[in-house]
């Protein structure tokens, strides 16, 4: 029979009327008792107080029983004393056993006040958790289950219910009759142990975790774990790394011992132990060295963690192959490098893949360069060809008006050739900056200059508004040129005729800030945030704006940017206009004086220059002679390096334009065998090509080239050219 605490209130009420009534009972049998069971009858109320309330109403029922005994049935009856000692004694010995009671009835209280918590702790634990528990008696029959027991059955068709009281393996669960995990099951509950495993139920397709552990009733309880989820979980992971062939590894610091942890596929070979010495005996020589750099940052604590690429002979079998390892060093309470883990991946494939893409690159960077050549050979005679045009003086209006539709195109052809091979070469970040100090004027004027044409086509304004002192830049004046001349387009193009086109520039602490503003069309809100992106382009509003290929200006804020500065765009939306805001460190505020710009002097400039041409491209070659001609110089041709040299001997130039490409002998070639001729000294030789990338121009300088121009080129920059150079020597002409 449970035990169970109740108010105190009432406990006190029943040890009152237990006594009393004890008192009335021994009063009414004193004639009968005598002298017996004076005290005896008293331990009752105790112990049915203490049964019913604990410990104080107990003590209150002895302490009254003790009062009422010894004054209602102990004489003299009526006075609270004792005739002989031996009533003193047994008052004494009832109100120690009733004191023992009570303590007695408390401890019971509260063992089981213990085993109903426990019991409610037990309930509330296999209610909430997510385990299947299963309480199985001593004769193998399934007593009860939790909630997550009930519910996993009741999922797969089963009634819960109607298997309770049933053998777990006859009836319940057939299906493991016989099974290792009856064996089990049955072990742990005949040697009262604990025992655990996994188990397939290939019915449910479920995988389970199960534990069974000893009941104190001679039965089992089974706890089953679902972990389904975490078996498919490795799979998917196994999959994964069998995929990318992984191996896992922990190199002991302290032995140099190297323990493999997981089995590498495709082929590869590693031993499941070997040490650290035999390890890098498997490294590639031409690695080894870097290899150990790394590892003894990682393990010295320079570095976070080991990562290497290195080639590998793990597998006698197979070539040298490409690992990638990754691994974390282990430390000590105290600090001291411990254990290096982490993972080996097979990279081979990965690294040929890698060197097909450098090769695909390769031969598609050598295609743009050709592609540009190509286009560039015939653009420099029809440029040539319409300079000679331009210097007859005299032209019909026809003849002008074709003339300026000839020159505009092929400069705006020749910008968009400069355009893809310059993005190209940002994207890939191998664009060179040729930086010296330049003025901010001499850059917008090299700008208005490549885009007048453009501009005057669409009889636009321009607003030039520079401060008298220069702003010194240290840059790459062609490059940034480009920039401004992509804006001063972009603003004429996106612009109705008649517009104008601001160009201001003021100083901000260390930088210059130039801004190029226009009344055009504008530039919406959604599409301020990607018309610097590669071939984004802005909403066409007329003909022009559907010109160009969404590259400009991209191009235009990579080039600021490789100089240290940034390009934003501004705009109150369409038919608004737009700001483009430029943004560049300053140069040394003395530098301009210190470096003026370069001029020519009037009596080189004048003088006539003996000038050989060689092109194979006769077209450029004769159009660019007899403009030299009309420019008052003696200039004689050659199609090919054979002939050039053969020429040279003859004609003495001072000055010598080949193009590189050229049949018979090259361009390279024919400026060694020049240099090495007895009359060389002075002679100026200038590349004139189509090839313009950083390392064409490499190759020319080390060929012996006192310069580098690209086709087409305008007349007067290559006299100017000559004219520098022919300063620098100081021979006549």
């Amino acid at each position: 029979m449970a035990i169970t605490k109740r108010s105190p209130a009432t406990g006190f009420l029943i040890a009152i009327v237990a006594a009393v009534t004890t008192t009335l009972v021994r009063y009414a049998l004193r004639e009968i008792l005598q002298d017996t069971f004076v005290f005896t009858l008293y331990v009752l109320p105790v112990m049915v107080a203490g049964w019913y309330a604990g410990l104080w109403p107990a003590l209150v029922a002895t302490a009254l029983g003790a009062v009422l005994s010894v004054t209602y049935i102990v004489p003299p009856v009526g006075h609270f004393s004792f005739n002989t000692p031996a009533d003193a004694f047994r008052f004494g010995l009832f109100l120690l056993v009733g004191i023992i009671v009570s303590l007695l009835c408390e401890s019971l209280h509260r063992a089981e006040a213990g085993r109903l918590a426990a019991e409610h702790t037990s309930r509330t634990t296999l209610g909430n958790i997510s385990d299947a528990v299963l309480a199985v008696d001593r004769e193998g029959r399934l007593a009860s289950l939790n909630p997550a027991a009930r519910q996993l059955l009741a999922s797969h068709g089963r009634d819960p219910e109607a298997l309770v009281g049933k053998l777990l393996f006859d009836e319940c669960f057939p299906g493991l009759k016989g099974s290792k995990e009856e064996a089990e099951i049955r072990r742990a509950a005949a040697d009262r142990t604990e025992a655990g495993f996994e188990m397939h139920a290939a019915e449910w397709n479920r995988w389970f975790n199960v534990r069974v552990f000893p009941e104190p009733n001679g039965g089992v309880s089974i706890h089953g774990t679902d972990i389904s989820d975490l078996r498919r979980a490795e799979a998917r992971l196994r999959t994964a790394v069998e995929g990318a062939n992984l191996v896992a590894f922990e190199l002991d610091l302290r032995t140099g011992q190297v323990e493999r942890l997981a089995e590498s596929v495709a082929g590869t070979v590693m031993a499941a132990s070997f040490s650290l010495g035999e390890g890098m005996g498997m490294v590639h020589p031409e690695d080894q060295e870097r290899v150990r750099e790394l590892l003894d940052a990682a393990i010295a604590g320079k570095t976070p963690f080991f990562l290497a690429e290195f080639r590998s002979n793990d597998n006698p079998e197979r070539e040298w192959c490409w690992r990638r390892v990754r691994a974390q060093v282990l430390r000590s309470p105290d600090g001291s490098p411990r254990m290096l883990s982490g993972v080996s991946m097979d990279i081979t494939e990965h690294k040929r893949m890698e060197d097909a893409l450098r090769e695909a690159d390769r031969r598609k960077d050598n295609y743009v360069a050709m592609l540009a050549h190509e286009l560039r050979n015939p653009l420099a005679p029809i440029r040539n060809a319409v300079h000679l045009l331009k210097a007859e003086g005299s032209l019909s209006s026809q003849a002008a008006f074709s003339h300026e539709v000839i020159d505009r195109q092929s400069r705006h052809m020749a910008m968009l050739l400069d355009d893809l091979l310059n993005v190209s070469r940002v994207a890939r970040g191998i664009l060179e900056l040729r930086r010296e100090q330049v003025g901010l004027r001499t850059v917008i004027a090299s700008a208005l200059e490549t885009t007048q044409p453009a501009i005057e086509a669409r009889n636009h304004a321009v607003d030039l508004r520079l401060p008298e002192r220069d702003f010194v830049l240290h840059a790459d004046p062609s490059r940034l040129a480009q920039v401004f001349a992509n804006l001063l387009t972009n603003a004429a193009r996106y612009t109705e005729k008649g517009g104008r086109i601001t160009i201001e520039a003021k100083v901000d602490g260390e930088h210059v800030v130039t801004t190029v503003t226009d009344n055009g069309v504008g530039i919406a809100p959604e599409e301020l945030g990607s018309i610097f992106e590669l071939f984004a382009q802005g909403t066409p509003v007329n003909e022009e704006s559907r010109e160009g290929m969404g590259i400009g200006l991209a191009l235009a804020r990579s080039l600021v940017e490789l100089h240290g500065g940034t390009l934003t765009a501004r705009s109150d939306g369409r038919g608004r206009g737009s700001q483009f805001v430029v943004r560049l460190p300053l140069g040394p505020a003395d530098e301009l004086q210190r470096h003026p710009a370069a001029s020519v002097p009037s009596s080189v400039a004048g003088e006539s220059w003996r000038i050989l041409i060689a092109d194979d491209s006769r077209d450029n070659a004769d159009s660019l002679a007899e403009l030299l001609r009309l420019s008052g110089h003696d200039v004689a041709t050659a199609y090919d390096g054979e002939e050039a040299l053969a020429v040279a001997v003859e004609f003495d130039p001072r000055a010598v334009l080949l193009d590189l490409g050229m049949p018979r002998l090259d361009g390279y070639e024919t400026c060694r065998r020049l240099r090495a001729m007895p009359s060389e000294k002075g002679l100026i030789i200038i590349a004139l090509t189509g090839w313009g990338q950083s390392a064409d121009r490499e190759q020319t300088s080390a060929a012996g080239f006192d310069a580098h121009l690209v086709k087409p080129v305008d007349p007067d920059n290559v006299l100017a050219l000559i004219n520098l150079l022919g300063q620098n020597n100081t021979l006549p002409a």
